[in-house]
């Protein structure tokens, strides 16, 4: 039944499209492409797909945008409605913003990322994939597939629907890891913390980069960064190493200690293994004041003469349509009475307003904090 009313639902959504040819159509899929580990963190981060319904807010500022937007599990429609009320129809003279918005929802709660069960419905992607095709033809403009991350899954996806992805190509994604950001920051000559330019698979490699570190700039704590697939903290540890030698520098990755609580030592080691790892040596937060020592750094190197003008990844920036523009409008007026617990008396309580149901990071770890080169306080991802 959920399947046949989701069908209609896509049914009219094109209908309305295929009755105003000045609309432009975008398809997007919020889905947060982190480990599994990562997305372990927190209260619902499973459920996090749901934070991307702030894009739903776009339809009440662009008159002449239709938006099809894939959730899992399914969001029940008060909570849609709520979310298309907070910005007064006065906003864009338009009152079709129910129309030209669609929130296509899989009866799927698993800890799966949203994009892993898209791609398990081959029938629902065909559907999607037709309604593109059918929208170009009749002259509609359509943006490429909006997604909260790059990844291999979200480029099959956007393959199979018949689009471009709008995050950044998979084959630049190096350029955004731990190992990469450190790369371009020796190529620019930027200061940076002392450390390594490539991951290291395991402990022993690590021994043997870390002795080499400590024998150029002294004993002393360093930080273990998980090169990707980490956010807020969570691959991060720190190991203090007493001498530069191997056996040394191995006795203390061995007894490493994760920067976040709900991380064990097992399961940041594993971590290592899948996705590697480099060494940053750690920066102690520098004393206030104006004459405050400034934190040791590497030194600037130049980019090569020889080194080409361009190379194989492009810095991007987050898309347009990442941001919403009230401006004007929030201040002007008041949301909707209620929140859409309140409204929506069926609504169950795992769907509640709470964390749990819009995918906040209610994480209880508190990580500690480690200095970066720049003077934060606070650990880099």
């Amino acid at each position: 039944m959920r399947a046949t009313r989701t069908v209609e639902r896509i049914d009219l959504f094109e209908s309305y499209l295929a009755r105003h040819p000045r609309l432009r159509l975008r398809i997007s899929c919020p889905s947060q492409e982190f480990s599994e580990l990562e997305m372990a963190q927190g209260v619902g981060r499973w459920l996090s797909c749901v934070r991307g319904m702030w894009e739903s807010l776009d339809v009440g500022t662009q008159s002449d945008l239709a938006l099809l937007m894939f959730q899992a599990p399914a969001v029940p429609h008060c909570v849609e409605q709520y979310v298309l009320g907070l910005i007064p129809p006065g906003a864009t003279g338009l009152d079709d913003r129910p129309q030209r918005h669609i929130l296509v929802g899989l009866n799927d709660a698993s800890d799966r990322h949203l994009s892993e069960k898209l791609l398990d419905r081959p029938d629902l992607l065909r559907r999607i994939r037709a309604l593109v095709m059918r929208a170009r033809e009749r002259g509609h403009a359509v943006e490429p597939l909006s997604c909260y991350q790059a990844s291999a899954r979200m480029d099959e996806l956007a393959e199979r629907l018949g689009l471009e992805c709008r995050e950044t190509p998979t084959r630049t994604l190096g350029a955004g890891s731990k190992a990469g950001s450190r790369q371009i920051f020796r190529a620019a000559g930027l200061p940076h913390a002392a450390g390594t330019y490539a991951p290291a698979f395991g402990l022993p490699e690590l021994a043997r980069q870390t002795a080499g570190l400590v024998r150029s700039h002294g004993p002393g704590k360093w930080l273990l960064k998980i090169n990707e697939g980490y956010g807020s903290g969570h691959g991060l540890a720190v190991v203090t190493v007493p001498a530069a030698t191997r056996e040394a520098a191995l006795s203390a990755l061995r007894a490493l200690q994760p920067l976040t609580r709900s991380i064990t030592r097992a399961q940041f080691l594993s971590g290592l293994s899948a996705h590697g790892a480099i060494i940053e040596q750690y920066l102690e937060t520098p004393a206030a004041g104006k004459n405050a020592p400034r934190a040791p750094c590497c030194s600037s190197v130049r980019m090569s003469a020889a080194q080409p003008a361009s190379s194989s990844w492009a810095p991007t920036t987050r898309s347009s349509a990442k941001t919403c523009s009230t401006s004007g409008v929030a201040s002007r007026h008041q949301p909707p009475t209620g929140t859409p617990s309140s409204r929506c008396p069926s609504l169950p309580p795992s769907h509640s307003a709470g964390p749990a149901y819009a995918g906040m990071s209610a994480s209880t770890s508190s990580p500690a904090r480690a200095t970066t080169a720049g003077g934060t306080s606070r650990p880099s991802n």
